[in-house]
C-alpha cells in the first residue's frame, strides 16, 4: 500500500472527510501518539509531513501523509512553539498543505499533533447530537485557546481588551472546515493574515 502521497494521489475523494495534522520530525513522540489514537477511532488519517522524518515515519508506521517535506526549514527538527517567528512560519505552511487538500474537496478535521482524540469528532461535526445540529451547516468550526469570550468586553472606560482583542497569536487546536467556497476563503485569507 502506498503511504506517502502528492496532491494528485490523495487517499480520498471529493465529499470525504480527512482526519488532518501536521509534524515536523521535532514532534515525533506527539505524532505517533496522535496517529495511534486516531487509528483506534477507525477514522481516516492524512498528516502533512513537514519534513523527511515524518515521510520515513508514514512509512514505518504505515499512516497516509501528503508529502509537503519541500518546504522542510532549518528549525524542523525542534520544537518551534518556543520561536515567535518559526511557529508563525509553520502556521503559514500548514494552510499551504490544507488548502490544496480543501480544494481537492476533501473535508478536513485538522488539529495539532498533541490533540488526544478519545472519541470521533464526526458526530459534531455532522450535526447529529443535540444542541450542535446547527454545525451541520459550517463552513468552519474552530476552537481556540481564548476560552472566555464573556471577557471580550468592549474597549472604554479604562477595561482591559478582552482575549478576542489581543494581538497575539491564538493556539488554534482543532478547526474543521467544509471543502465549500467559503471555507476555502476563510483559510486563503487565514493564511494571507498569518503571513
Amino acid at each position: 500500500m502506498q503511504y506517502v502521497h502528492t496532491l494528485s494521489s490523495l487517499p480520498a475523494k471529493p465529499g470525504d472527510l480527512m482526519m488532518m495534522t501536521y509534524a515536523t520530525g521535532g514532534v515525533r513522540e506527539m505524532l505517533h501518539n496522535w496517529v495511534l489514537h486516531v487509528q483506534r477511532l477507525g477514522l481516516p488519517i492524512l498528516v502533512s509531513a513537514m519534513d523527511k522524518d515524518v515521510v520515513a515515519m508514514a512509512v514505518e508506521k504505515r499512516f497516509h501523509c501528503l508529502d509537503w517535506s519541500h518546504t522542510a526549514a532549518a528549525a524542523d527538527t525542534s520544537y518551534v512553539r518556543g520561536s515567535f517567528d518559526g511557529f508563525r512560519a509553520l502556521g503559514v505552511r500548514k494552510l499551504d498543505a490544507l488548502l490544496p487538500v480543501l480544494r481537492a474537496g476533501i473535508n478536513v478535521v485538522l488539529s495539532d499533533v498533541d490533540c488526544v482524540w478519545s472519541s470521533s469528532p464526526l458526530p459534531m461535526f455532522h450535526g447529529q447530537l443535540k444542541g450542535f445540529e446547527d454545525f451541520a451547516a459550517a463552513d468552519v468550526l474552530l476552537a481556540t485557546d481564548c476560552m472566555s469570550p464573556d471577557l471580550d468586553a468592549p474597549e472604554g472606560n479604562g477595561a482591559a481588551p478582552g482575549c478576542y482583542r489581543e494581538t497575539v497569536d491564538k493556539n488554534t487546536g482543532i478547526i474543521a472546515v467544509r471543502a465549500t467556497p467559503n471555507g476555502i476563503a476563510t483559510m486563503a485569507e487565514w493564511k494571507v493574515r498569518l503571513q
